[in-house]
């Protein structure tokens, strides 16, 4: 294919940049999956990985998992957006074996920031690579819903400030960010290309739809939250103060758990390179003098105000610190900005600036790379602990969990489907969190017993029957531990489903029968057949009234808010449907990006470059939008009307 050639918007050196981009991203991953290894840095091990690989398993066999009976008595599953059910990229769970595919989910979300970022910065793979490798964004790999939604914010910022395109595909952007799984983020990307795009028209469209695209996930996690620990319990110590800030430049002596010296840990790696903060230094000094790429620096300047200590306490939001990755987008920018406007105009030396730089980033982020055999990832506890009864651990002696495999930590116990009374979950009702704490901290054997907690994992002596040590972990029995299913008088048979749970009970007496599963907005009960009023035990169980004799009685879980909001996401689907059906594409042949320029007798044909637009409309709203023209990739053809050797012109989009 000739090069210049623009295919669906994009020449093809274009294709050939994105492909070697999403290349680079995947060979972070390559020797990994050919092992069978995967990542086990902090988050990875003991709540990613657990949760995907329960969610992918409930998928697989046929499950919608709207309910995850296995923590804290029960729990929304689906309802938590970090599950990522209607999350696209996560379906590759449900193809691949389960190492490959986790790895493969990181990676293909490194080559989505970096080919966003590709387009944001004015087609600049310096930049690209320089927001893929950075400090900031390998810190989110941990903590995947955030790089998942973080990862779609270059390409938002870039389609904003564009007006070639149907609104629609904006809307499917912004409602990717959200399914992908931080709210929090994905909020602060509307927030943004809100700002760049200020027509009320497209804002109040584009709001609209992306809403209802997501509401599947959106309407169930908004009721999820209500009366949740969420937003009540904050990291307002997680800040990141304004010396941490410095550490984007300062090479880092890291740890296993990152940077010594920092004042909080969501963040592990601020480095960003000594040749980004010196290009960003630069680009700032270039934007102040000719007034251009203005909003990036306000962008840096209100996300560290916001990664403040203390701050987001106004926000009801938890670790300000992460705000350093939004500000890498800033920092990245005004690089790019800068290198556009000063540096040389050569393809390989682009090429080569970032190479060193994906050489210089890489070694300083293993300690968020370790490795681990994915066989070794269900853990050394015995198949029957947590089968029968619930899982309880004690405070430790040392106050440091340095074996978590062995307690069982976060969501490991989904491995092998055991009952916990913990759970990794962002936000738990405040009832049940009181039930809880009050059994743990105060250590009270009657409120134990009632939480059907049958295992004790402890550190430390307890005057009951040990069963196993796993390392430094005893696991006691509890014979006092009431069973899952209560009635008085008799042992009733249960089974305990992922969206429903049936008992079988020959009551001897009228009585109240009680499980040991929290109660949620969504659960219904049926005796027989019939389905009864609910009650709640204890201030948090489910239980109902049944008479005497014996009775089927069965739970099912079916909240109003899934199915309201998956009957607004398919209407929004099929209006997306049509509208696509029409000529959507990103660059319209009545746009000025490929203006078309005639051929006189004598003068070399060639087609001019797409116009990528630098969004100066973050801040400058009286500025009009600086444009970006260059010569077609690899021709060494000037734009017409500038002089050869001479440097791109910068006009102003009308």
């Amino acid at each position: 294919m000739k090069v210049g050639s623009p295919i669906s918007g994009f020449f093809f050196e274009d294709w050939k940049n994105l492909t070697v981009i999403v290349m680079l991203a995947l060979a972070l991953v390559v020797l990994p999956v050919a092992r069978g290894e995967i990542f086990i840095f902090r988050d990875h091990l003991g709540y990613f990985m657990p949760l995907r690989f329960h969610t992918a398993a409930e998928l697989r066999a046929g499950h919608v998992p709207l309910w995850n009976p296995y923590n804290a008595s029960g729990e929304p599953w689906l309802a938590n957006p970090q599950t990522n059910v209607f999350y696209p990229p996560a379906w590759i769970f449900l193809v691949l074996p389960f190492p490959a595919a986790y790895m493969l989910f990181l990676a293909l979300h490194l080559a989505l920031v970096g080919c966003g970022a590709y387009l944001l910065f004015r087609r600049s793979v310096v930049g690209a690579v320089a927001l893929m490798f950075c400090g900031p964004t390998l810190s989110l790999l941990d903590v995947n819903n955030n790089l998942a939604t973080f990862a779609w914010i270059p390409l938002i910022l870039w389609l904003a400030s564009h007006r070639e395109h149907h609104r629609a595909i904006d809307a499917a952007a912004i409602a990717m960010a959200f399914l992908g799984g931080e709210p929090f983020f994905a909020a602060l990307a509307a927030v943004l290309w809100a700002v760049v795009v200020r027509r009320m028209r497209d804002i109040a469209f584009v709001a609209v739809l992306a809403a209802a695209l997501c509401a599947v996930q959106l309407l169930p996690f908004l009721e999820w939250l209500r009366g949740t620990s969420r937003g009540f319990v904050l990291h307002s110590n997680d800040g990141f103060r304004i010396a941490n800030w410095l550490r984007i430049a300062i090479p880092p002596h890291a740890t296993s758990e990152g940077e010594p010296l920092l004042a909080q840990m969501y963040i592990p790696l601020p480095y960003a390179g000594l040749f980004v903060p010196a290009a960003a230094i630069a680009g700032v000094v270039v934007a102040i003098v000719r007034r251009r790429a203005l909003g990036w620096i306000a962008l840096v300047a209100a996300c560290v105000i916001l990664g403040r200590e203390g701050i987001f306490d106004l926000l009801h939001a938890r670790y300000p610190a992460r705000m350093m990755s939004i500000a890498m987008i800033g920092i990245v920018a005004l690089a790019a900005f800068a290198w556009s406007e000063i540096g040389p105009r050569r393809r390989w030396i682009d090429w080569l600036i970032a190479i060193v730089l994906a050489a210089e980033l890489i070694p300083r982020a293993m300690p968020l790379l370790h490795t681990l055999p994915a066989s070794e990832l269900a853990g050394p506890i015995p198949a029957s602990i947590g089968r029968t009864s619930q899982i309880l651990r004690l405070p430790l002696a040392s106050n440091e969990m340095s074996d978590p495999p062995a307690w069982l930590f976060g969501y490991q116990n989904l491995y092998a489907r055991r009952f916990d009374t913990g759970s990794g979950s962002p936000a738990v009702p405040l009832e049940y969190l009181r039930l809880f704490q009050a059994a743990t901290q105060q250590q009270r054997i009657d409120l134990i017993d009632l939480l059907s907690a049958g295992f004790i994992f402890c550190d430390r002596r307890l005057p009951l029957p040990p069963l196993v040590r796993v390392r430094d972990v005893t696991i006691y029995r509890n014979p006092g531990a009431l069973p899952l299913a209560r009635f008085a008088g008799t042992l009733p048979d249960i089974h305990i489903g992922t969206n429903d749970v049936e008992v079988n009970v020959n009551a001897p007496a009228g009585g109240v029968l009680s499980i040991a599963q929290r109660d949620a907005p969504g659960w219904r009960v049926f005796v027989d057949g019939n389905e009864q009023p609910k009650l709640i035990a204890n201030g948090v169980f489910r239980a109902v009234r049944i008479t005497a004799g014996p009775h089927h009685v069965m739970w099912r879980y079916s909240p109003a808010s899934f199915l309201a909001g998956a009957a607004i996401s398919i209407i929004a689907l099929l209006y997306l449907a049509v509208s696509s059906a029409k000529p959507i594409i990103l660059y319209s042949s009545r746009a000025p990006t490929f203006a078309s320029h005639s051929v006189s007798p004598g003068e070399t044909s060639h087609k001019s470059s797409p116009t990528i637009v630098f969004p100066d409309r973050l801040i400058a709203r009286s500025r009009p939008i600086a444009s970006f023209h260059d010569s077609p990739p690899g021709t060494g053809v000037p734009v017409p009307g500038q002089s050869v050797g001479s440097r791109p012109s910068m006009s102003h989009d009308k």
